[in-house]
């Protein structure tokens, strides 16, 4: 089994929700069957703190947290104070990023893929924006890009966003 270390930037509704997902038969199947085993190692969000730890961080953990309580509380890594610091920090293979429309998040991906993170996102503004280029960098660094929960985000896509999840990793196992 190799281990896929997974950061994200936001804690809301959409991670939680993915994390619960990802838990259930039938991707945990899926993960077992390409030999990939996923590990939470970083959270990080705009109010309520970062948290890194290598060994994970579990979703009983951040589910205990909740929406309100401090996910700096569950930091057993470096700390850091802002997301870019956190991305620098963090050991993850890929970073989520789930932040709302409003805030961009476009430095925050360009950093993922200068430390070689794949990133997936359902943050539909640094797409929008900066498409072109975000395409080209994720090239450049030889990582993934995948934006597919920007489009219908009300709709959760969690089989696409663990079919980019897999596809990300899958070259690296064989």
């Amino acid at each position: 089994m190799q281990t896929v270390r997974f950061a994200i930037l936001g804690l809301g509704n959409v991670p939680l929700a993915l994390l619960r997902y990802m838990q259930e038969a039938e991707p945990q199947k899926t993960l077992t069957d390409r030999g990939i085993d996923m590990l939470v190692t970083g959270v990080t969000t705009g109010r309520r703190g970062h948290a890194i730890n290598e060994r994970g961080i579990t979703l009983t953990d951040l589910e205990k947290v909740g929406k309100e309580g401090m996910v700096s509380d569950l930091n057993r890594g470096p700390v850091t104070k802002t997301n870019l610091e956190f991305i620098k920090a963090v050991p993850a293979d890929i970073l989520f990023v789930a932040t709302p429309a409003s805030i961009p998040s476009y430095e925050e991906i360009k950093a993922a893929f200068r430390r070689g993170m794949s990133v997936v996102t359902s943050n539909k503004t640094p797409v929008a924006s900066h498409f072109k280029e975000l395409n080209k960098l994720a090239r450049d660094h030889g990582v993934g890009f995948e934006f597919s929960a920007t489009v219908l985000a009300g709709w959760p896509p969690w089989r696409r966003t663990l079919e980019a999840i897999t596809k990300l990793h899958i070259t690296e196992i064989l």
